[in-house]
């Protein structure tokens, strides 16, 4: 399978300037997902890539929308949950168009995040107390519900749905004691795949989401890893300090790759490292590569 870079690994939020990026420093796979601003030229700046033989992928927030807003599934405000389902539309479709066979998104949040709270432990502490938070069973069947509408509407266009595990961080629970992100945990991803009952639903897994939300719930991220791949179709690489997810680099003797290697020749992986200068990106992609397949 490939390695993609991430949009979040330019130094620039404008798509034109990574288009331009990635032609320069000859990236054969990207990502189209978050750190790229709403761009008007969104048509052309895809024709550009196809037409120089780069295979795309499509995550979560791409096509940025013009107004920022929090994707999720599992919102129990139903203006919140609709508008969510209509940006998911839009990327199934933008994906049948390009003819790629997924979309990933991130799983929902029982807390009624804003956009400006996503990566905020502090801000979504503040939240929670503030507002409490409901239910989890009540979110998570919200959440299932809206995943096997949304997988049937890609079915009928060939484009499978993957979920990505969320990062609960460790500042996080030690404030709250209570866990309001959903796919934490193995359990519950395992859960979610046989609720999901649909050959078009997967997993997409987030090594960095795993060390955090294991760190934060007592858990064992090795475990959670072993467990969840073989239901997955891709992974994001990046590392942190184990306790907030930071989208770092990661390292030869980062703690999991003995665990992907073996499922490598079958999976998609991303590199969502952030602000990288161009000959880091080329290093992160020389080391996964020699990794994962040699």
């Amino acid at each position: 399978m490939a390695i993609y870079v991430s949009t979040g690994a330019f130094r620039s939020r404008d798509l034109g300037e990574i288009v331009e990026l990635a032609l320069t420093n000859r990236i054969t796979h990207l990502e189209l997902s978050s750190g790229a601003a709403h761009e008007p030229r969104l048509d052309a700046c895809i024709e550009r890539l196809l037409a120089n033989g780069v295979s795309l992928a499509v995550h979560n927030y791409f096509p940025a929308p013009a107004e920022p807003f929090v994707l999720n599934l599992g919102a129990l405000d139903p203006s919140v949950r609709e508008r969510s389902k209509r940006h998911v539309r839009e990327c199934i479709d933008l994906c049948a168009r390009l003819h790629l066979p997924y979309y990933s998104l991130h799983a929902a949040y029982g807390l009624p995040v804003r956009a400006q709270d996503l990566g905020n432990p502090q801000a979504q502490v503040a939240l929670a107390e503030r507002d409490g938070l409901p239910a989890r069973d009540e979110v998570y069947g919200v959440f299932v519900d809206a995943v096997r509408e949304m997988a049937a509407y890609g079915s009928a266009r060939d484009v499978d749905l993957l979920i990505e595990n969320n990062a609960l961080s460790v500042p996080y629970m030690e404030a709250r004691k209570a866990d309001p992100f959903l796919l934490t945990t193995a359990e519950e991803s395992e859960r979610f795949i046989a609720d999901a009952a649909s050959p078009h639903v997967g997993l997409l897994v987030d090594v960095a989401h795993a060390r955090v939300s294991s760190a934060a719930l007592g858990r064992d991220a090795e475990d959670f890893l072993r467990r969840t791949l073989p239901l997955a179709r891709c992974v994001h690489l990046s590392d942190n300090d184990g306790r907030e997810d930071q989208n770092l680099p990661f390292r030869e003797d980062s703690w999991f790759w003995p665990l992907l290697k073996p499922h490598a020749d079958r999976l998609d992986f991303v590199i969502e490292v952030y602000n990288l200068a161009p000959e880091t990106i080329r290093q992160q992609l020389e080391l996964a590569r020699t990794l994962l397949y040699s």
